[in-house]
């Protein structure tokens, strides 16, 4: 068993993100990418804002890389500085791999 490297984040242009992200403006459309290189097996990616599990569907990219793309489709007040966090995991021997950014609201 192999674990998994560190998700990154990146936004729809590819860009990595990391700690507070934004400003983005209320109601805007936001979509979230998180991916992971390595693991054996390969690593289920999921997405969480707290304990609440949001997206776990994920694909594996031409590049080999796991993907999972959370799709924010109208940012609320609410989301203020909420964090949001990508999770890898392959095997439950072994502590998930996360990465996490907040987001701030106009």
């Amino acid at each position: 068993i192999v674990p998994p490297g560190d998700p990154y984040i990146m936004d729809e242009h590819g860009q990595r993100l990391r700690d507070i992200i934004g400003p983005y403006d209320e109601g805007a459309f936001l979509t979230l990418a998180c991916e992971v290189d390595g693991g054996d097996p390969s690593p289920e990616v999921t997405w969480w804002r707290g304990t609440t599990l949001l997206d776990d569907s994920f694909n594996v990219t031409p590049q080999g890389f796991v993907r999972n793309e959370l799709f924010l489709f109208e940012l609320r007040r609410s989301d203020l500085l909420a964090e949001y966090t990508c999770q890898a995991t392959n095997t439950n021997l072994t502590r998930p791999r996360t990465s996490a950014v907040r987001i701030d609201i106009n």
